[in-house]
């Protein structure tokens, strides 16, 4: 099983978008990621995401590129400072690629926990439009796989 975590690309501010849904270079950002993933040859069964407006916004652009079978749809759990162990609970029991579009320090304490089964210290760095991969081939044996940030991705 993978676990694709998606922090959402740049969001515009409070002044100009009260929902905060995603800028130009956010949309663009989160373009280039989930081009380059199917470009890749990587498949996801099903894609999570918070109800924040941005991260709506970027999950439907890696749905639209990944085309996962059940789309995207939100989940409850995924916001910035919700316990993680729920979500994890849920994924222990699954055997299908999930992509989660969340928030920090949500999807970092995530991270750390399938790791480490603990939050801290983090085992990862998210960015705006990246996504970190982590691997579980036994039960609970979490490992990061890979990294993909938009600034290394050339158009």
């Amino acid at each position: 099983m993978k676990l694709f975590l998606v922090q959402p690309g740049e969001a515009f501010s409070k002044d100009i978008d009260p929902e905060r849904g995603l800028s130009d270079k956010g949309q663009a950002c989160a373009a280039k990621v989930a081009h380059f993933l199917k470009g890749a040859g990587v498949s996801v069964d099903e894609i999570w995401h918070s109800d924040k407006k941005r991260a709506i916004e970027t999950a439907a652009i890696f749905s639209k590129e990944l085309s996962p079978a059940s789309g995207a749809e939100k989940k409850k759990g995924l916001a910035p400072n919700d316990p993680v162990s729920e979500i994890y609970n849920v994924l222990h029991d699954l055997d299908k690629d999930i992509m989660i579009v969340g928030h920090l320090p949500f999807l970092s304490k995530l991270a750390s926990f399938a790791i480490l089964k603990t939050e801290e210290p983090a085992v990862a760095r998210l960015t705006m439009g990246g996504v970190v991969v982590l691997d579980r081939e036994e039960e609970n044996d979490w490992q990061v796989l890979y990294g993909i940030i938009p600034e290394l991705i050339s158009v």
